[in-house]
Protein backbone atom coordinates (compact mmCIF):
# COMPACT_ATOMS: atom_id res chain seq x y z
CA UNK A 1 0.00 0.00 0.00
CA UNK A 2 1.18 3.52 -0.91
CA UNK A 3 2.18 6.11 1.40
CA UNK A 4 -0.94 8.22 1.88
CA UNK A 5 -1.49 10.81 -1.06
CA UNK A 6 0.76 8.84 -3.42
CA UNK A 7 -1.46 6.92 -5.76
CA UNK A 8 -0.24 3.79 -7.13
CA UNK A 9 -0.94 1.83 -10.13
CA UNK A 10 -2.74 -1.16 -9.09
CA UNK A 11 -5.26 -3.92 -10.46
CA UNK A 12 -8.39 -1.86 -10.58
CA UNK A 13 -11.64 -4.71 -11.29
CA UNK A 14 -15.00 -3.22 -12.38
CA UNK A 15 -18.11 -5.88 -11.97
CA UNK A 16 -21.10 -6.84 -13.33
CA UNK A 17 -24.29 -4.46 -13.54
CA UNK A 18 -24.79 -0.81 -15.48
CA UNK A 19 -23.64 -0.35 -18.82
CA UNK A 20 -20.23 0.64 -19.30
CA UNK A 21 -20.42 1.39 -23.71
CA UNK A 22 -18.68 4.42 -24.11
CA UNK A 23 -20.90 5.08 -27.24
CA UNK A 24 -24.42 5.16 -24.97
CA UNK A 25 -26.00 8.44 -26.49
CA UNK A 26 -28.34 8.01 -23.24
CA UNK A 27 -25.77 8.06 -21.25
CA UNK A 28 -23.09 10.52 -22.65
CA UNK A 29 -25.57 13.07 -22.72
CA UNK A 30 -26.85 12.26 -19.32
CA UNK A 31 -23.44 11.96 -17.51
CA UNK A 32 -23.99 9.03 -14.73
CA UNK A 33 -23.77 9.70 -11.03
CA UNK A 34 -20.63 7.97 -9.38
CA UNK A 35 -21.56 7.02 -5.66
CA UNK A 36 -18.32 6.58 -2.92
CA UNK A 37 -20.29 5.16 0.05
CA UNK A 38 -18.33 5.95 3.19
CA UNK A 39 -20.19 5.01 5.45
CA UNK A 40 -17.99 5.57 8.42
CA UNK A 41 -17.03 9.52 7.37
CA UNK A 42 -17.15 10.28 11.10
CA UNK A 43 -14.31 8.31 12.00
CA UNK A 44 -12.75 10.22 8.95
CA UNK A 45 -13.58 13.45 10.61
CA UNK A 46 -12.42 12.10 14.05
CA UNK A 47 -8.94 11.09 12.37
CA UNK A 48 -8.04 14.51 11.58
CA UNK A 49 -9.33 15.76 14.23
CA UNK A 50 -8.48 14.11 17.03
CA UNK A 51 -4.99 12.13 18.99
CA UNK A 52 -4.92 9.89 18.95
CA UNK A 53 -7.31 8.53 16.68
CA UNK A 54 -9.86 6.52 17.37
CA UNK A 55 -9.12 2.92 18.45
CA UNK A 56 -9.70 0.18 15.28
CA UNK A 57 -11.77 -2.44 16.10
CA UNK A 58 -14.34 -5.25 13.94
CA UNK A 59 -17.40 -2.96 14.26
CA UNK A 60 -15.37 -0.63 11.99
CA UNK A 61 -14.97 -3.46 9.29
CA UNK A 62 -18.88 -3.96 9.58
CA UNK A 63 -19.76 -0.53 9.53
CA UNK A 64 -17.89 0.06 6.16
CA UNK A 65 -19.18 -2.59 4.35
CA UNK A 66 -22.73 -0.94 4.41
CA UNK A 67 -21.68 0.62 1.30
CA UNK A 68 -22.88 -2.75 -0.37
CA UNK A 69 -26.18 -0.96 0.01
CA UNK A 70 -25.17 0.65 -3.38
CA UNK A 71 -26.05 -2.37 -5.36
CA UNK A 72 -30.03 -2.65 -4.66
CA UNK A 73 -30.45 1.09 -4.48
CA UNK A 74 -28.03 3.16 -7.10
CA UNK A 75 -29.77 2.03 -10.34
CA UNK A 76 -27.80 1.33 -13.64
CA UNK A 77 -27.63 4.80 -14.34
CA UNK A 78 -25.15 5.21 -11.59
CA UNK A 79 -21.70 3.62 -10.36
CA UNK A 80 -20.75 2.39 -7.63
CA UNK A 81 -17.29 2.20 -6.18
CA UNK A 82 -16.82 -0.55 -3.47
CA UNK A 83 -14.00 -1.69 -1.50
CA UNK A 84 -14.16 -5.12 -2.16
CA UNK A 85 -15.81 -7.03 -5.17
CA UNK A 86 -19.47 -8.16 -4.49
CA UNK A 87 -20.07 -11.75 -3.56
CA UNK A 88 -21.78 -13.24 -7.18
CA UNK A 89 -24.38 -15.13 -5.09
CA UNK A 90 -25.39 -11.86 -3.78
CA UNK A 91 -25.60 -10.15 -7.26
CA UNK A 92 -27.96 -13.03 -8.68
CA UNK A 93 -29.95 -12.56 -5.19
CA UNK A 94 -30.55 -9.01 -6.37
CA UNK A 95 -31.29 -9.48 -9.78
CA UNK A 96 -33.67 -12.51 -9.04
CA UNK A 97 -35.49 -9.00 -7.17
CA UNK A 98 -35.69 -7.06 -10.14
CA UNK A 99 -33.23 -4.86 -9.51
CA UNK A 100 -31.56 -3.25 -12.18
CA UNK A 101 -27.33 -2.81 -10.96
CA UNK A 102 -25.25 -0.52 -10.95
CA UNK A 103 -21.81 -0.45 -12.20
CA UNK A 104 -19.09 -1.58 -10.06
CA UNK A 105 -15.54 0.14 -9.45
CA UNK A 106 -13.57 -1.48 -6.96
CA UNK A 107 -10.20 -0.26 -6.04
CA UNK A 108 -7.37 -2.20 -5.16
CA UNK A 109 -5.42 -2.06 -1.16
CA UNK A 110 -8.42 -3.20 1.00
CA UNK A 111 -6.69 -6.59 2.33
CA UNK A 112 -3.19 -4.63 2.77
CA UNK A 113 -5.23 -2.03 4.82
CA UNK A 114 -8.68 -3.20 6.43
CA UNK A 115 -9.37 -0.26 8.54
CA UNK A 116 -8.91 2.28 5.80
CA UNK A 117 -11.82 4.39 4.48
CA UNK A 118 -12.94 3.42 1.06
CA UNK A 119 -12.13 6.89 -0.59
CA UNK A 120 -9.00 6.38 1.45
CA UNK A 121 -8.04 3.78 -0.96
CA UNK A 122 -9.60 5.45 -4.17
CA UNK A 123 -7.24 8.55 -3.38
CA UNK A 124 -4.54 6.18 -3.29
CA UNK A 125 -5.33 3.66 -6.56
CA UNK A 126 -3.86 5.43 -10.18
CA UNK A 127 -5.90 3.37 -12.56
CA UNK A 128 -9.00 3.87 -10.41
CA UNK A 129 -8.38 7.78 -10.54
CA UNK A 130 -7.62 7.68 -14.64
CA UNK A 131 -10.53 5.77 -15.29
CA UNK A 132 -12.80 8.14 -13.47
CA UNK A 133 -11.59 10.78 -15.46
CA UNK A 134 -11.33 9.12 -18.78
CA UNK A 135 -14.97 8.72 -17.77
CA UNK A 136 -15.63 12.33 -16.84
CA UNK A 137 -14.08 13.25 -20.04
CA UNK A 138 -16.29 11.25 -22.15
CA UNK A 139 -19.20 12.05 -20.72
CA UNK A 140 -19.89 9.15 -18.58
CA UNK A 141 -19.98 10.35 -15.91
CA UNK A 142 -20.61 13.87 -14.43
CA UNK A 143 -20.72 13.93 -10.26
CA UNK A 144 -19.99 12.47 -7.14
CA UNK A 145 -22.06 11.45 -4.77
CA UNK A 146 -20.45 10.63 -1.13
CA UNK A 147 -22.30 9.51 1.94
CA UNK A 148 -20.46 12.58 3.36
CA UNK A 149 -17.99 14.86 2.37
CA UNK A 150 -14.56 14.10 3.63
CA UNK A 151 -11.09 15.63 2.63
CA UNK A 152 -9.94 12.65 0.56
CA UNK A 153 -13.42 13.19 -1.33
CA UNK A 154 -13.17 16.37 -2.24
CA UNK A 155 -9.08 15.14 -3.32
CA UNK A 156 -11.00 12.78 -5.68
CA UNK A 157 -13.39 15.32 -6.88
CA UNK A 158 -10.71 17.71 -8.13
CA UNK A 159 -8.72 15.20 -9.72
CA UNK A 160 -10.84 13.77 -11.92
CA UNK A 161 -13.36 16.21 -12.63
CA UNK A 162 -16.31 15.06 -11.10
CA UNK A 163 -18.37 17.81 -9.76
CA UNK A 164 -19.11 17.49 -5.80
CA UNK A 165 -22.08 19.60 -5.03
CA UNK A 166 -22.89 21.06 -1.59
CA UNK A 167 -20.74 22.38 1.09
CA UNK A 168 -17.46 21.22 1.56
CA UNK A 169 -15.92 18.53 4.61
CA UNK A 170 -14.35 21.25 7.07
CA UNK A 171 -18.39 22.83 7.27
CA UNK A 172 -19.60 19.49 7.42
CA UNK A 173 -17.42 17.86 9.98
CA UNK A 174 -17.81 21.04 12.24
CA UNK A 175 -21.72 20.95 12.26
CA UNK A 176 -21.50 17.13 12.89
CA UNK A 177 -20.31 17.66 16.17
CA UNK A 178 -21.72 16.83 18.99
CA UNK A 179 -21.08 20.15 20.33
CA UNK A 180 -22.62 21.70 17.30
CA UNK A 181 -25.91 20.40 17.13
CA UNK A 182 -25.90 21.90 21.22
CA UNK A 183 -24.74 25.52 20.45
CA UNK A 184 -27.51 25.37 17.43
CA UNK A 185 -30.54 23.72 19.50
CA UNK A 186 -29.54 26.50 22.23
CA UNK A 187 -29.22 29.50 19.70
CA UNK A 188 -32.49 27.91 17.74
CA UNK A 189 -34.68 28.12 20.92
CA UNK A 190 -35.23 24.49 20.77
CA UNK A 191 -35.38 22.46 24.25
CA UNK A 192 -32.23 19.66 24.93
CA UNK A 193 -31.57 17.74 27.79
CA UNK A 194 -29.67 19.39 31.02
CA UNK A 195 -25.57 19.10 29.75
CA UNK A 196 -22.31 21.29 28.89
CA UNK A 197 -19.83 21.00 26.39
CA UNK A 198 -16.21 19.87 27.54
CA UNK A 199 -13.28 21.13 25.40
CA UNK A 200 -10.25 19.12 27.45
CA UNK A 201 -10.71 15.57 28.57
CA UNK A 202 -9.33 16.18 32.10
CA UNK A 203 -12.23 18.59 32.76
CA UNK A 204 -14.89 15.74 32.28
CA UNK A 205 -14.91 13.68 36.02
CA UNK A 206 -15.38 17.42 37.25
CA UNK A 207 -18.37 18.06 35.18
CA UNK A 208 -20.03 14.46 35.30
CA UNK A 209 -20.12 14.88 39.35
CA UNK A 210 -21.41 18.31 39.11
CA UNK A 211 -24.26 17.05 36.61
CA UNK A 212 -25.05 14.06 38.36
CA UNK A 213 -25.62 15.50 41.73
CA UNK A 214 -27.64 18.58 39.74
CA UNK A 215 -29.90 16.23 38.29
CA UNK A 216 -30.38 14.59 41.52
CA UNK A 217 -28.03 11.76 40.62
CA UNK A 218 -29.77 11.11 37.28
CA UNK A 219 -27.54 9.22 34.81
CA UNK A 220 -25.28 11.15 32.21
CA UNK A 221 -23.80 10.34 28.88
CA UNK A 222 -20.48 11.28 27.83
CA UNK A 223 -20.24 11.67 24.42
CA UNK A 224 -17.48 11.84 21.96
CA UNK A 225 -17.65 15.04 19.69
CA UNK A 226 -17.26 13.34 16.87
CA UNK A 227 -18.38 9.88 16.57
CA UNK A 228 -21.74 7.82 15.01
CA UNK A 229 -24.03 4.82 16.01
CA UNK A 230 -23.17 5.02 19.57
CA UNK A 231 -19.74 4.49 19.48
CA UNK A 232 -17.26 5.78 22.42
CA UNK A 233 -19.86 6.93 24.34
CA UNK A 234 -20.35 6.08 28.69
CA UNK A 235 -23.35 6.03 30.40
CA UNK A 236 -22.59 7.05 33.96
CA UNK A 237 -25.00 5.69 36.25
CA UNK A 238 -23.15 5.59 39.43
CA UNK A 239 -19.75 6.90 41.86
CA UNK A 240 -18.34 3.53 40.61
CA UNK A 241 -19.07 4.47 36.91
CA UNK A 242 -17.36 8.21 37.92
CA UNK A 243 -14.22 6.27 39.32
CA UNK A 244 -13.75 4.79 35.97
CA UNK A 245 -14.24 7.35 33.91
CA UNK A 246 -11.58 9.26 36.17
CA UNK A 247 -9.30 6.34 35.74
CA UNK A 248 -10.25 6.30 32.01
CA UNK A 249 -9.16 9.64 31.40
CA UNK A 250 -6.17 9.42 32.98
CA UNK A 251 -4.87 6.76 30.49
CA UNK A 252 -5.93 8.69 27.77
CA UNK A 253 -8.18 6.62 26.38
CA UNK A 254 -10.45 9.64 25.86
CA UNK A 255 -8.17 11.67 23.82
CA UNK A 256 -5.78 14.27 24.24
CA UNK A 257 -5.75 17.85 24.63
CA UNK A 258 -8.66 19.48 23.34
CA UNK A 259 -10.37 16.44 22.45
CA UNK A 260 -14.00 17.18 23.53
CA UNK A 261 -17.09 15.68 24.82
CA UNK A 262 -20.76 16.62 25.13
CA UNK A 263 -21.73 15.42 28.70
CA UNK A 264 -25.97 15.15 28.70
CA UNK A 265 -28.62 13.92 31.27
CA UNK A 266 -29.40 10.89 30.35
CA UNK A 267 -33.73 10.91 29.93
CA UNK A 268 -35.66 7.97 29.43
CA UNK A 269 -37.34 8.50 26.51
CA UNK A 270 -41.11 7.11 25.18
CA UNK A 271 -39.42 7.84 21.67
CA UNK A 272 -36.07 7.81 19.83
CA UNK A 273 -36.65 9.25 16.31
CA UNK A 274 -34.84 10.58 13.71
CA UNK A 275 -35.62 12.46 10.54
CA UNK A 276 -34.01 13.14 7.25
CA UNK A 277 -33.76 16.61 5.57
CA UNK A 278 -31.82 18.92 2.95
CA UNK A 279 -30.64 22.34 2.82
CA UNK A 280 -31.09 23.66 -0.33
CA UNK A 281 -29.91 26.66 -1.51
CA UNK A 282 -32.88 28.39 -2.30
CA UNK A 283 -34.83 29.94 0.13
CA UNK A 284 -37.58 27.46 1.15
CA UNK A 285 -38.80 24.83 4.22
CA UNK A 286 -37.54 21.63 3.82
CA UNK A 287 -39.55 18.69 1.92
CA UNK A 288 -42.12 16.81 4.55
CA UNK A 289 -40.17 14.75 7.16
CA UNK A 290 -40.10 11.04 7.21
CA UNK A 291 -39.80 9.88 11.12
CA UNK A 292 -38.98 6.70 12.18
CA UNK A 293 -39.06 5.67 15.13
CA UNK A 294 -35.87 3.16 16.77
CA UNK A 295 -36.97 0.09 18.29
CA UNK A 296 -36.08 -0.30 22.08
CA UNK A 297 -37.91 3.12 22.58
CA UNK A 298 -35.43 4.81 25.96
CA UNK A 299 -32.79 2.05 25.06
CA UNK A 300 -29.42 3.49 23.65
CA UNK A 301 -28.77 -0.39 22.05
CA UNK A 302 -31.65 -0.37 19.74
CA UNK A 303 -30.94 -2.40 16.73
CA UNK A 304 -33.78 -0.63 14.19
CA UNK A 305 -35.96 0.97 12.95
CA UNK A 306 -39.83 1.32 12.05
CA UNK A 307 -41.29 3.88 9.64
CA UNK A 308 -43.15 5.53 8.86
CA UNK A 309 -43.22 6.72 13.23
CA UNK A 310 -46.74 6.68 14.61
CA UNK A 311 -46.44 9.63 16.54
CA UNK A 312 -48.91 12.40 18.35
CA UNK A 313 -49.47 15.68 15.85
CA UNK A 314 -47.65 18.10 18.44
CA UNK A 315 -44.58 16.15 17.92
CA UNK A 316 -44.89 16.06 14.29
CA UNK A 317 -45.24 19.54 14.20
CA UNK A 318 -42.73 20.77 16.90
CA UNK A 319 -40.06 17.94 14.48
CA UNK A 320 -41.12 20.04 11.36
CA UNK A 321 -40.76 23.70 12.79
CA UNK A 322 -37.24 22.75 14.26
CA UNK A 323 -36.38 21.39 10.70
CA UNK A 324 -37.38 24.69 9.18
CA UNK A 325 -35.58 26.72 11.57
CA UNK A 326 -32.48 24.03 11.50
CA UNK A 327 -32.35 24.12 7.34
CA UNK A 328 -32.64 27.96 7.62
CA UNK A 329 -29.57 28.50 10.20
CA UNK A 330 -27.13 25.98 8.39
CA UNK A 331 -28.02 27.86 4.99
CA UNK A 332 -27.90 31.41 6.07
CA UNK A 333 -25.71 31.50 8.92
CA UNK A 334 -23.14 28.44 8.28
CA UNK A 335 -23.42 28.50 4.20
CA UNK A 336 -24.33 24.74 4.68
CA UNK A 337 -26.10 22.81 1.63
CA UNK A 338 -26.73 19.12 1.17
CA UNK A 339 -28.58 16.22 3.46
CA UNK A 340 -28.45 16.46 7.13
CA UNK A 341 -29.60 13.44 9.57
CA UNK A 342 -31.06 14.36 13.14
CA UNK A 343 -31.88 12.23 15.85
CA UNK A 344 -34.91 13.39 18.41
CA UNK A 345 -36.48 11.86 21.76
CA UNK A 346 -39.95 12.32 22.95
CA UNK A 347 -39.90 12.21 26.80
CA UNK A 348 -42.20 10.52 28.93
CA UNK A 349 -43.90 13.66 30.44
CA UNK A 350 -44.01 14.74 26.56
CA UNK A 351 -41.46 16.96 26.20
CA UNK A 352 -39.36 16.79 22.61
CA UNK A 353 -35.89 17.26 22.45
CA UNK A 354 -36.41 18.23 18.16
CA UNK A 355 -32.69 18.31 17.42
CA UNK A 356 -30.59 15.95 19.88
CA UNK A 357 -27.53 15.28 17.47
CA UNK A 358 -26.93 16.37 14.45
CA UNK A 359 -25.11 14.82 10.63
CA UNK A 360 -24.50 16.89 7.93
CA UNK A 361 -24.44 13.43 5.82
CA UNK A 362 -26.51 11.28 3.94
CA UNK A 363 -28.36 8.77 6.32
CA UNK A 364 -28.91 4.72 5.53
CA UNK A 365 -32.59 5.52 4.81
CA UNK A 366 -31.41 7.49 1.62
CA UNK A 367 -30.67 3.98 0.00
CA UNK A 368 -32.94 2.30 2.15
CA UNK A 369 -36.09 4.60 0.82
CA UNK A 370 -34.59 3.69 -2.58
CA UNK A 371 -34.93 0.22 -2.49
CA UNK A 372 -38.58 0.60 -0.66
CA UNK A 373 -39.70 2.89 -3.27
CA UNK A 374 -38.30 0.06 -6.16
CA UNK A 375 -40.19 -3.36 -4.35
CA UNK A 376 -42.75 -1.69 -2.47
CA UNK A 377 -43.99 1.53 -2.60
CA UNK A 378 -47.01 1.54 -0.51
CA UNK A 379 -45.80 -1.04 2.42
CA UNK A 380 -44.62 0.22 5.86
CA UNK A 381 -41.11 -0.34 6.60
CA UNK A 382 -38.55 -1.98 9.14
CA UNK A 383 -35.17 -1.94 9.02
CA UNK A 384 -32.88 -3.95 11.41
CA UNK A 385 -29.91 -4.96 12.16
CA UNK A 386 -28.51 -8.61 14.18
CA UNK A 387 -24.88 -8.54 15.72
CA UNK A 388 -24.27 -12.49 15.91
CA UNK A 389 -20.71 -14.67 15.82
CA UNK A 390 -20.31 -17.77 13.36
CA UNK A 391 -17.73 -19.92 12.71
CA UNK A 392 -16.71 -20.90 9.22
CA UNK A 393 -17.32 -19.25 6.07
CA UNK A 394 -20.78 -18.17 5.35
CA UNK A 395 -22.49 -17.77 1.84
CA UNK A 396 -25.14 -16.18 0.81
CA UNK A 397 -26.76 -19.47 0.27
CA UNK A 398 -26.33 -20.16 4.15
CA UNK A 399 -27.25 -16.88 5.01
CA UNK A 400 -31.13 -16.71 2.82
CA UNK A 401 -31.86 -20.30 2.85
CA UNK A 402 -30.53 -21.55 6.19
CA UNK A 403 -30.62 -18.56 8.84
CA UNK A 404 -33.51 -16.53 7.56
CA UNK A 405 -35.35 -18.64 5.68
CA UNK A 406 -36.67 -19.21 2.10
CA UNK A 407 -40.34 -19.08 3.26
CA UNK A 408 -39.55 -14.79 4.97
CA UNK A 409 -37.71 -13.81 1.56
CA UNK A 410 -39.42 -11.20 0.48
CA UNK A 411 -42.19 -12.18 -2.30
CA UNK A 412 -42.27 -9.75 -5.31
CA UNK A 413 -46.01 -11.10 -5.42
CA UNK A 414 -47.20 -10.93 -2.38
CA UNK A 415 -45.07 -7.99 -1.65
CA UNK A 416 -43.92 -8.87 1.68
CA UNK A 417 -41.07 -10.26 3.48
CA UNK A 418 -37.03 -10.03 4.29
CA UNK A 419 -34.50 -7.79 1.36
CA UNK A 420 -30.87 -8.29 2.45
CA UNK A 421 -29.38 -5.18 1.31
CA UNK A 422 -26.30 -5.82 2.54
CA UNK A 423 -24.27 -9.12 2.59
CA UNK A 424 -20.82 -8.12 2.80
CA UNK A 425 -21.10 -6.78 6.72
CA UNK A 426 -21.98 -10.30 7.35
CA UNK A 427 -18.26 -11.58 6.25
CA UNK A 428 -16.50 -8.91 6.55
CA UNK A 429 -14.44 -9.71 9.98
CA UNK A 430 -13.42 -13.80 9.00
CA UNK A 431 -10.22 -12.12 8.33
CA UNK A 432 -9.87 -9.74 10.87
CA UNK A 433 -6.42 -8.38 11.19
CA UNK A 434 -7.28 -8.58 15.59
CA UNK A 435 -6.70 -12.16 15.85
CA UNK A 436 -9.27 -12.53 18.32
CA UNK A 437 -9.59 -16.38 20.17
CA UNK A 438 -13.45 -16.50 19.10
CA UNK A 439 -15.81 -16.74 15.97
CA UNK A 440 -15.77 -13.66 13.33
CA UNK A 441 -18.53 -10.66 14.12
CA UNK A 442 -21.13 -10.68 11.87
CA UNK A 443 -23.60 -7.47 11.19
CA UNK A 444 -27.10 -8.72 9.47
CA UNK A 445 -29.23 -5.77 7.89
CA UNK A 446 -32.47 -6.73 7.08
CA UNK A 447 -35.20 -4.74 5.12
CA UNK A 448 -38.52 -6.01 6.35
CA UNK A 449 -41.79 -4.87 4.08
CA UNK A 450 -44.94 -5.96 4.40
CA UNK A 451 -48.96 -4.76 4.59
CA UNK A 452 -48.42 -3.69 7.84
CA UNK A 453 -46.31 -2.49 10.94
CA UNK A 454 -47.39 -5.31 12.91
CA UNK A 455 -47.12 -7.91 10.50
CA UNK A 456 -43.14 -6.92 9.62
CA UNK A 457 -42.74 -6.52 13.08
CA UNK A 458 -43.72 -10.28 13.47
CA UNK A 459 -41.35 -11.05 10.54
CA UNK A 460 -38.57 -9.84 12.18
CA UNK A 461 -38.73 -11.50 15.35
CA UNK A 462 -39.21 -14.91 13.74
CA UNK A 463 -35.77 -13.68 11.97
CA UNK A 464 -34.24 -12.97 15.54
CA UNK A 465 -35.93 -16.50 16.81
CA UNK A 466 -34.05 -18.20 14.13
CA UNK A 467 -30.71 -17.15 14.60
CA UNK A 468 -30.68 -17.61 18.06
CA UNK A 469 -32.03 -21.11 17.74
CA UNK A 470 -29.18 -22.11 15.00
CA UNK A 471 -26.36 -23.70 16.34
CA UNK A 472 -24.23 -21.75 14.27
CA UNK A 473 -24.78 -18.83 15.77
CA UNK A 474 -23.89 -16.64 18.78
CA UNK A 475 -24.90 -13.79 20.23
CA UNK A 476 -22.37 -10.97 21.95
Amino acid sequence: MAEHGTPTETPQQSVRGGSTDPGNPELTAKGRTVWLCNTDVESEWAEAACEPPPPQDDRRLLFQRFEEILLPSAGSDAIAILRTAPDPQFLSYLEALGLDLPEVMVPGGAEEAPWAPTARLVRDDLLILRELASKVRSGRCSALEPFGVSPDIEWIAAHTGLRLAGSGSEVAANLSRKSSARRLTWQLGLSQPDGEICEEPVELPGVVRSLRRACSESPVVVKPDLGASGRGQRLIRSDGDEEELAAAVKRGELGGPGATHVVERWCPARATLTYELHVDPAVRPPEPLIVREALGGSSRAHHGYVYPARVDPYVRDALAEAAARLAANLRDEHGYTGPVRCDALVLDDGRVFPVLEMNARHSFFTFIDRIHARLSPASPGLFRWFFFRSPGKLTFETLAERLIGADLLFDSKRREGVVVPVFGAVTAAEKSPLGQNQPPLRRLFVLVLAPTTERASAIARTVGQRLKASPEVQFP
